[in-house]
């Protein structure tokens, strides 16, 4: 609120502005006065018809009050006049925490369920999501230490890179603990940060080096916390498929939790050790620890930031809204036009929020006023709204090129169908083109060139639509040969396996049980030699028994029958066969050497998966690319992993660790 205790001037200096203000003012008046003296010129008998002395001597009045006044307003408003002070915040929390995890291979140790790693995973998550100022930042250490996410304020960042911290992505193992203290320190003084915390994570600390980086961290002002994990007991380290680790004796390894050597390091570091727990325990007194830091910095540091930050609220600019239709007094007569104007800015600089529907149609009235409808959909088809420069458009050609852009080609179509020029047949083409109708758009085409011969474009689309309406026609008369070769050809089979069906006739009518085995047998003989004479002379014969009719038909339709099963299965192995081919030309494109290797049990599901979809509108190209991009393994700590390699590669005079390999 407003508190008129407080009112001041942020620039009071500025008030000195009205000593040359009243000067230059003084000379004006003077000035004006001079120039009136025309008594000295011209006859007395004529002074009573040339001057109007009560009308002048009004005028230079309002004149002057008005000077006075704008001016005044200026000077006000340039002292910066002020009694509301903003709220500000005062103090901003600078602090950053290095949360360090350890991914060597003793993290897989499973005397804390489900493991060592997962039950980290779970408390930097906790941690993170807690956190609610300053910056934090992941690393990781083994044999090297390397950085995941530098500092940052966003939470989802880090988060999302839990999932994939496992010790396969590190290049090398060991457990390297003054590697990461130095690259936790690196990123602190990076970021020009005063607190800092370092957290580790780790179950031992080993490193002869250790000592000295944590000396350097603590001399620069930032702390060192540690989180132990597993138990001292300890428990074997799982491998997949390979039992447990062991040593170079065959020993099982067995790695336990050095918490007496972890509680030495945390002293040296001014910070807490905490061995991890289930709840929030561990959490707690590592805030705790935070926030006294931060409580310490900010004593010194507090009222310096309160003299920086104060910030008043400074009202200058309402008054020069004030000055501004005055000022506009010295250019123009016509004052009574200019006090409706200001009166109407005032009330739009003052009016009260409405809501989006009024502001709304007080916009469109306001645009109504400056700007025709075809304007304003012209303004909108080039800002990329053009479904409503499709609503605001009264020319119909207008329209349907804004429906056109919009996709809408139906209503696009409506609009063109009422006009006849050169252009709007074009446009019709193309949008017949776009749903489809070939054949019209072909037609608008040659109709928009006998009009206007020079459309080149309209030449152009005729051609290409005439090109695929003739491949069309082609390929429609390939399908229906190759229809008829394969009736044909399938009709010679039925011919050349009669014998073998009819057997299989045969033994079926024995199956069943038919008393007349010896006549089932002979009757597709006579039945083939009776089909063959139809075909010759084109006469049935009539005199064959019932019996032999009967089976003969079924015999034929056993034909038919495993000829369709053959001619599908025949048809499914040249899809298989093409879909492999198309495979193996991706895999290669691409090189997808370990997608090769983990997914085969996928690949062949994903195969039979794109042969059941042949009725998709997709060509072979997409579905190579589709099966091949299915192939791909979802493997987050592929990229971690390629990162650490090549970072660890660029490294110049590096150790090769403590000689640990867990």
């Amino acid at each position: 609120m407003m508190n008129w205790t407080d009112f001041h001037f942020l620039r009071p200096y500025a008030l000195l502005t009205f000593l040359p203000f009243i000067i230059l003012l003084y000379f004006w008046f003077k000035r004006r006065q001079q120039s009136g003296q025309w008594a000295s010129v011209c006859d007395p008998q004529l002074l009573p018809y040339l001057i109007l002395p009560e009308t002048r001597s009004a005028n230079t009045h309002y004149t002057t009050l008005l000077i006075v006044l704008t001016g005044s307003l200026a000077i006000f408003a340039l002292a910066g006049p002020t009694m509301e002070r903003l709220p500000q915040p005062v103090f901003r929390e600078q602090s950053a925490l290095i949360i360090t995890l350890d991914l060597s291979r003793s993290m897989l140790a499973t005397d804390v369920k489900p493991s060592r790693l997962e039950r980290a995973r779970y408390k930097i998550a906790d941690i993170v999501n807690r956190r609610q100022t300053g910056q934090t930042a992941l690393l990781v250490f083994a044999g090297s230490a390397f950085v995941v996410t530098p500092l940052t304020d966003d939470k989802e960042t880090i988060l999302s890179q839990l999932s994939a911290l496992t010790p396969n992505i590190m290049p090398i193992q060991g457990g390297r603990t003054d590697l990461a203290l130095t690259k936790a320190v690196e990123l602190l003084q990076q970021a020009s940060v005063k607190t800092g915390q370092v957290l580790l994570i780790t179950d031992e600390a080993e490193s002869n080096h250790t000592l000295n980086e944590i000396q350097k961290l603590t001399n620069l002002g930032y702390q060192l916390s540690i989180f132990g994990v597993g138990t001292p007991e300890g428990a074997p380290i799982p491998i997949t498929k390979e039992g447990f680790l062991k040593d170079n004796q065959g020993n099982i390894v067995i790695p336990t939790l050095d918490e007496a050597h972890l509680m030495q390091l945390t002293t040296q570091g001014n910070g807490i050790y905490q061995r991890l727990a289930i709840d929030d325990s561990d959490t707690n007194a590592l805030f705790a620890l935070i926030d006294q830091g931060l409580h310490q910095k900010s004593n010194a540091t507090t009222q310096e930031a309160q003299l920086h930050v104060e910030r008043w609220y400074e009202l200058g600019t309402y008054l020069l809204l004030l000055a501004l239709p005055f000022s506009a007094f010295a250019f123009r007569r016509g004052y009574f036009v200019i006090i409706p104007l200001t009166i109407g800015i005032l009330s739009l600089h003052l009016s009260p929020p409405v809501y989006a529907e009024e502001a709304q149609a007080k916009s469109s009235i306001w645009q109504n006023l400056w700007a025709t409808p075809d304007q304003q959909a012209s303004q909108a088809l080039q800002t990329g709204d053009a479904k409503t420069a499709a609503t605001l458009f009264d020319n119909p050609e207008w329209k349907a090129a804004a429906h056109y852009k919009a996709g809408e080609y139906e209503q696009a179509l409506q609009n063109l169908e009422t006009l006849n020029t050169p252009t709007s047949l074009y446009n019709k083409g193309n949008t017949l083109t776009k749903l489809g109708k070939y054949e019209e758009a072909h037609n608008a085409y040659e109709q928009a060139l006998a009009q206007d011969p020079s459309l080149e474009d309209a030449r152009y689309n005729k051609e290409q639509v005439k090109k695929f309406l003739e491949e069309q026609k082609k390929q429609a008369e390939q399908n229906k040969q190759d229809k008829n070769q394969a009736s044909d050809k399938q009709d010679k089979n039925n011919d050349k396996k009669d014998p073998d069906n009819s057997s299989q006739g045969q033994q079926n009518a024995e199956q069943q049980g038919n008393k007349e085995g010896d006549n089932a047998q002979n009757s597709p003989k006579d039945a083939g030699q009776q089909n063959q004479s139809q075909a010759e002379n084109g006469e049935k014969k009539q005199d064959e028994p019932s019996n032999d009719s009967e089976s003969q038909q079924s015999a034929t339709d056993g034909q038919n029958t495993q000829s369709d099963k053959q001619a599908n299965a025949s048809e499914q192995k040249t899809l298989a066969d093409k879909e492999k081919e198309q495979q193996a030309k991706a895999q290669q494109q691409a090189s997808a050497t370990d997608a090769q290797s983990e997914e085969k049990p996928e690949t062949d599901k994903t195969a039979n998966a794109v042969s059941s979809e042949t009725t998709k509108p997709m060509s072979e190209e997409q579905t190579a690319q589709e099966q091949w991009l299915r192939r791909i393994p979802d493997d987050p700590s592929g990229l971690l992993r390629r990162k650490f390699r090549y970072q660890y590669s660029q490294q110049q005079n590096f150790d090769m660790g403590t000689g640990k390999e867990w």
